[in-house]
């Protein structure tokens, strides 16, 4: 996990707070090998914490982003699904489900 992505999602954390966004909101990550951080510890991060789409015990980058807003006090209900096919774009998803 690098710094940058730190960063970012630190930076997002303070804008859902400062934007009082409410309690029981949902976010879905949808994305590849990035999102799910392969090849390092990361990728099973408390995947218990958020719902694997694809049912793979991935905790990943949205992992993180739920522990953030937890130490920040807000409740989210993060999802997280994985392109399975390389170069997938948002199309992919809307035909496959």
């Amino acid at each position: 996990m690098n710094k940058i992505t730190l960063a970012v999602g630190a930076i997002l954390v303070v804008a859902l707070t400062s934007a009082g966004v409410a309690a029981g909101r949902s976010v879905l990550f949808i994305g590849n090998s990035f999102l799910f951080g392969s090849g390092s510890a990361v990728r099973f991060y408390r995947a218990d914490t958020v719902t694997d789409l694809n049912n793979e015990g991935i905790g990943g980058v949205p992992a993180l982003f739920k522990s953030f807003t937890q130490q920040a006090g807000l409740d989210y209900d993060v999802s997280l699904e994985r392109a399975v096919v390389a170069g997938s774009t948002s199309t992919w998803r809307t035909n496959s489900r």
